[in-house]
Order: C-alpha cells, then sequence, then structure tokens
C-alpha cells in the first residue's frame, strides 16, 4: 500500500482528479490568520454536489494535505488501498495508543461556509476490537499543527461530537453530545455533516439516525465552540484501522429544526 504524506512533489500517486462533477474548478483559497494558505494548494469548490472517490488515480492527492496533533512528531499518512484510502493495522502501535497518537487526520478545503458532506466508511480492527473513524469540522491550524476543531467520531456503539483544543503539546477534549446507537462494523456506512457559518450550526446524521445539532457554534455567551465555521474539513483515522471510500460535497440538506408541517388546504 501507498502512504498518503500530502507532498505534490514526491508523491507518486498525484494526479489529475477523476471525479463526478457537474462543476469544477482550482483556486487558491485565503483561510484566514490561523489556517495558512500554503497548507492546502487549492480548494474544491462546488456549485452541486461534487463526488470524490478515493480508489488509485481517481482523487487529487494535490487537494489534501496530513496534518498532526501536537503530541505527534509529525503526520500519521494514510495508505492508499485498492478502492479506499484510510489506517491500516500497521500505522499504530500499542504505545501510539496509549499516548493518544494513534490519530491521522487528511485535510482539505471544501470551498463553502454553507454546505453539507458526505462520507462513506467502514470500521476496521482496534485497539478496543474496532476502530473509532471520524470528521473533523472547522480544523483550526498552524503550521500543520491541528489547535482546535469540532470532531465527530463514530463507533459501534455511539456517535460522539467533541470540541477539541490544544494545550500546550496535548490536545484537551470536552464532550458535547452523542447519539447512543449501534452501528455494524461488518458494513459500509455513511456519516453526513451540514455546516453553516451564517447559522452558526452544524446538523450531524449517521445512516438512518435522527440528526443532531449544534447552535451558536462561534458565539462565546451560548456555547462552549468559540471559534467561527470555516469551509475546512479532515478525515479522521483513529484508534485503529478503517477505510473512507468517497466523500461528497454540497448545498446544505440535513434541517437546524423541523417544524410542524402546514395542514393541507
Amino acid at each position: 500500500m501507498d502512504e498518503l504524506s500530502g507532498e505534490a512533489e514526491t508523491n507518486p500517486l498525484c494526479c489529475e482528479a477523476n471525479v463526478i462533477f457537474p462543476r469544477w474548478s482550482f483556486k487558491p483559497r485565503a483561510l484566514g490568520v490561523l489556517l495558512l494558505c500554503a497548507l492546502i494548494p487549492s480548494a474544491i469548490y462546488a456549485d452541486e454536489e461534487t463526488i470524490i472517490r478515493f480508489t488509485p488515480g481517481d482523487w487529487n492527492t494535490n487537494e489534501w494535505t496530513a496534518i498532526r496533533l501536537p503530541n505527534q512528531e509529525h503526520p500519521i499518512s494514510f495508505a492508499q488501498k485498492p478502492d479506499s484510502i484510510g489506517t491500516t493495522t500497521n500505522t499504530f502501535t500499542k504505545t501510539d495508543y496509549s499516548k493518544e497518537r494513534d490519530n491521522a487526520l487528511l485535510l482539505c478545503d471544501t470551498g463553502t461556509t454553507e454546505g453539507e458532506i458526505e462520507v462513506t466508511f467502514r470500521f476496521g480492527p482496534g485497539f478496543q476490537g474496532h476502530s473509532t473513524p471520524g470528521i473533523c469540522l472547522s480544523p483550526k491550524v498552524e503550521d500543520g499543527v491541528l489547535r482546535s476543531g469540532i470532531a465527530v467520531f463514530v463507533s459501534t456503539s455511539a456517535v460522539a461530537v467533541w470540541y477539541e483544543r490544544a494545550e500546550g503539546n496535548r490536545m484537551r477534549y470536552a464532550h458535547l453530545g452523542q447519539l447512543a446507537r449501534w452501528t455494524d462494523p461488518s458494513r459500509k456506512h455513511t456519516l453526513i455533516c451540514r455546516f453553516s457559518k451564517v447559522e452558526k450550526a452544524i446538523a450531524i446524521r449517521l445512516d438512518d439516525s435522527d440528526v443532531l445539532v449544534f447552535r451558536f457554534v462561534g458565539d462565546p455567551r451560548l456555547s462552549y465552540i468559540n471559534h467561527e465555521i470555516d469551509s475546512t474539513v479532515a478525515l479522521w483515522g483513529c484508534h485503529g484501522a478503517c477505510d473512507f471510500y468517497e466523500i461528497r460535497v454540497r448545498a446544505g440538506q440535513l434541517p437546524f429544526h423541523v417544524r410542524e408541517p402546514a395542514p393541507p388546504k
């Protein structure tokens, strides 16, 4: 298996994107003070749904950058597999697990602060039975190091949402909420996350679950999450082997609230 470092000059997997899309353009995007432009070569801009499949030669590695946690000396690379990317049983050691270093993150810019991503993934073997794959929304990054972000992790027993922020050389985790739900580790699953800077909200659904919503994101008076939503996301391999098969980027569809429908006329 090849490893994906995010370095375009040396990565033999770098290629032109071969994805299904209605409109596609590659443009540099300024991400503000905390996320350096040099970190992400270009951004994904989708007027309608864009589908990126992580099969060899069918996605552009230049659009993705490996980042690390403060307690890691270097980013952990994702492996290219026959029909997916992700971590393997050789990616992390038991020492990594005990020292909370068993994390691999691959970052991209969706090009929108008003959108939705849909990720197809599968569990693999993990240190406590199965892995815990996830997504980081609006990660704040400095010099390739994650400083804070909204992490959505899926285990076989729950969908858990955490606000993570760096303190010195380690991450601090604040539990925001979770869905108690059994998720079959033997098959693929779909995690959908909607994010809106205007609404200051995120919405989360796993497969056919209820929608879990967090409001007032970035408002320090009403939310523990004290930074604004931006256009970046990261795939997150954690606690073992996992596979990511594709990601879809589109306009937001999950509801932030549901009103009683009007009676028929």
